[in-house]
């Protein structure tokens, strides 16, 4: 049980770390477009033709919103995951509560296999690993493979 729990640490810290690195790029991207505005100030102190300055201006512009994109592809990547994460613990909050229902109904009636039945499912349950489930879900999402739904 402890190993589990190490493992689920080690997994959020690890997607923690990812979080960082998304962060720093989202940083980078700004500095880069800074960088790139002092190069037009620069620039533009320049003596050129206007039609250079013209064509720099729309090579920068298309830059910026390539830059853009990539910023809202991260940031959506990045919602996308924590709903994921956020609704895979809910689910697996209500599946805990509806086991309990399970033993305290067991308990009520007497009926001992209700109660071992539900303590069972807690059992399992507590054992499965939920974020091996997220990632699967995650690298599903990820994938250009064609999902196959078995009902």
């Amino acid at each position: 049980m402890n190993n589990d729990a190490n493992k689920d640490a080690d997994i959020l810290i690890e997607y923690s770390d990812k979080i960082t690195i998304i962060q720093e790029k989202q940083l980078q991207i700004v500095q880069y477009n800074n960088e790139r505005f002092d190069k037009v100030i620069d620039f533009a102190g320049k003596l050129v033709t206007v039609g250079e300055l013209v064509n720099e201006n729309k090579r920068l512009d298309n830059e910026r919103i390539n830059l853009q994109n990539q910023t809202n592809q991260i940031l959506c990547k990045h919602q996308r995951n924590m709903t994921i994460i956020e609704k895979r613990f809910e689910e697996r909050g209500l599946v805990f509560s509806k086991y309990f229902e399970v033993i305290d109904k067991g308990l009520e009636t007497g009926n001992d296999n209700l109660v071992l039945m539900g303590l069972s499912a807690v059992n399992n349950l507590v054992i499965s690993d939920p974020l091996q489930d997220i990632q699967n879900t995650l690298r599903a999402l990820d994938s250009n493979d064609t999902l196959e739904l078995d009902f």
